[in-house]
């Protein structure tokens, strides 16, 4: 009975330490975020980063949340690289439609609830999902 409760005692920081998982940067950054700004109430704008490296950045309009960017994402260190593209009110018959465009941005605290985005004005962003 002793040696059994002895190696309990003996595996049980193991156990502990194995149940606590360092989350990555990636896996803590992939999800739904929305704007709450410095003055932290709810703008109209969420950003969604999904595992398989594809976002969305939704706009709440009149008809209500829509698609505006849609694109992919990777991370490196602090910084946020993306492909994207409007698809939001696309082009009329006869317009051009819109190029890709690449986008960069540095993270300056991301947290499980909270991302923080240099010069970004909407900033900070709260985890909805």
């Amino acid at each position: 009975m002793l040696r059994g409760f002895a190696a309990i005692i003996a595996f049980a920081p193991v156990a502990l330490v194995s149940c606590h998982r360092q989350t990555s940067p990636e896996e803590t950054l992939v999800g739904t975020w929305q704007a709450v700004g410095p003055e932290n109430t709810p703008h109209g704008v969420k950003l969604v980063f999904k595992r398989d490296h594809t976002f969305h950045m939704l706009f709440d309009v009149a008809e209500g949340w829509v698609t505006a960017n849609t694109g992919t994402w990777r991370l490196d260190g602090n910084k946020i690289f993306t492909e994207d593209q409007l698809v939001y009110a696309p082009p009329k018959p006869g317009e051009t439609p819109r190029d890709k465009s690449e986008g960069l941005r540095t993270i300056e605290r991301l947290e499980r609830d909270k991302l923080i985005v240099q010069d970004d004005p909407l900033s900070p962003y709260v985890r909805i999902h």
